[in-house]
């Protein structure tokens, strides 16, 4: 199992400064970076894949544009299409998430059912998306409101949990879509999850913050969920530049076996307007990208 601590003295800053002026990096140029997209396959029959073990992923970064919520659709997307049932769940006030599952607005959504659980349970919620095999907890707009509204409750990083515990017999994955923040949204997704998945994008700006992100995950992992697993995901790789490819090298090194196998690659086929990359383009790189990333989720070893 993946359960590391990291400290606010973690030596985190000092190799990403280092990545910035590229003077600890200039020996690994040129260095030959494993290509992810070609996976070696494991034969996982029907059978099996409905019978694995149940599984949240919470997707988070408080850096915005790093792939969350391309990579909460489309993973769920690829997991659909190996036979499981999945809940994409919303949490993010901007509902990207279920602007691509097809649903612009509600009239309720998961703001109601973290503040008002009695009153609206998941359960009446819960809609079929526009990918088959994939359901829809939708987000809105209100959930920008969800820090202040729960401010005086006790317990509230348990909500998500209590509130999925009715639906995980219908699912074999669910995954958790939070917004840019670490606030009180993601605190409850890391409290219920089985892994957080941290998407990093391949570029230096992109590294800012992730010692915060992780400060967190490692603080949920003492508090309140210390079976929860944490995995980076890189994203958005464009190999043809340098810089990149130093960064893929650089955070492989420095986190080993926390880091996804499946590298995400830069793709113009991933700017859909609606529905996943595997429906829109299912020969396309990119959508080979996430059913490698599914694949490694289902026969995840750690």
């Amino acid at each position: 199992m993946l359960v590391a601590e990291y400290s606010i003295l973690d030596p985190l800053s000092s190799i990403f400064y280092s990545l910035s002026s590229f003077v600890l990096l200039v020996f690994i140029r040129g260095s030959k970076i494993k290509n992810h997209g070609i996976m070696e396959k494991v034969a996982i029959n029907a059978a099996e894949v409905n019978n694995r073990k149940f599984m949240i992923i919470s997707v988070i970064n408080q850096k915005g544009g790093v792939g969350k919520t391309t990579t909460a659709v489309n993973l769920g997307a690829a997991l659909a299409e190996k036979g499981q049932r999945v809940l994409i769940v919303d949490l993010d006030a901007q509902h990207n998430a279920s602007s691509l599952c097809g649903t612009r607005e509600t009239t309720a959504s998961m703001f109601d059912v973290l503040v008002d659980p009695e009153e609206q349970p998941l359960e009446g919620i819960v809609r079929p998306s526009l990918i088959d095999n994939v359901d829809l907890a939708p987000g809105h707009r209100a959930l920008a409101g969800l820090e202040s509204a729960l401010l005086n409750v006790v317990g509230r990083e348990m909500l998500l949990r209590e509130a999925l515990d009715p639906v995980r017999e219908r699912y074999q994955a669910i995954l958790i879509d939070n917004g840019p923040t670490l606030g009180i949204g993601p605190a409850m997704s890391l409290c219920a999850a089985d892994m957080a998945l941290v998407p990093l994008q391949c570029e230096h700006l992109a590294l800012d913050g992730l010692a915060q992100v992780l400060q967190t995950i490692s603080t949920a992992q003492r508090r309140t969920n210390a079976q929860l697993q944490k995995r980076i995901l890189l994203t958005m790789l464009d190999r043809r530049i340098n810089s990149a490819k130093d960064i893929v090298t650089a955070v492989q090194g420095r986190f080993g076996r926390e880091v996804c196998q499946t590298i995400i690659s830069r793709s113009s086929k991933l700017d859909i307007g609606v529905g996943s990359v595997l429906q829109h383009a299912p020969t396309s790189n990119a959508a080979e990208d996430y059913r490698a990333l599914a694949q490694e989720m289902i026969g995840n070893p750690h």
